[in-house]
């Protein structure tokens, strides 16, 4: 995994634990126990969770590793376009484009691609729809 994505995986988790811990505990107590595991986070990451909560925004990017079952004209393949346009505002031929990339259509070889997504919300979506149509994505 390139450095960058390990930053993004921390930074949703993170986000993710922080909410958990203050639904269970309530805010002072779920904030005491963030503080004792940010004081062993590197700068780098704390600077990253700490400008997601402060402005809402997260992560904007979704690999996708391999999408097999898109990779031949199919419902499937249709329904990933779809999610790719919809996360990223993308016109419907670059979206395919990018799905054919990630599945070696068209006798391209296939390969792990980042595809950038408008907003946190919408990559959750779109990674949720491509894994339930048995792509490896995250």
């Amino acid at each position: 995994m390139e450095p960058n994505t390990d930053l993004d995986h921390i930074v949703n988790a993170g986000l993710a634990f922080i909410s958990a811990l203050t639904e269970r505990y309530g805010v002072n107590e779920g904030h005491g126990i963030y503080e004792a595991i940010m004081a062993n986070v590197d700068a780098e990451a704390k600077g990253a969770i700490m400008f997601a909560m402060l402005t809402g925004r997260t992560v904007r990017k979704a690999t996708v590793v391999t999408c097999p079952s898109c990779a031949s004209p199919s419902d499937q393949r249709v329904m990933a376009i779809k999610a790719i346009r919809q996360a990223t505002g993308f016109g419907l031929k670059e979206a395919k484009d990018t799905l054919d990339v990630c599945t070696g259509h068209n006798n391209l070889q296939p390969r792990t691609i980042e595809i950038e997504v408008n907003d946190f919300d919408q990559r959750r979506q779109l990674l949720s729809t491509l894994k339930s149509l048995g792509c490896n994505a995250y």
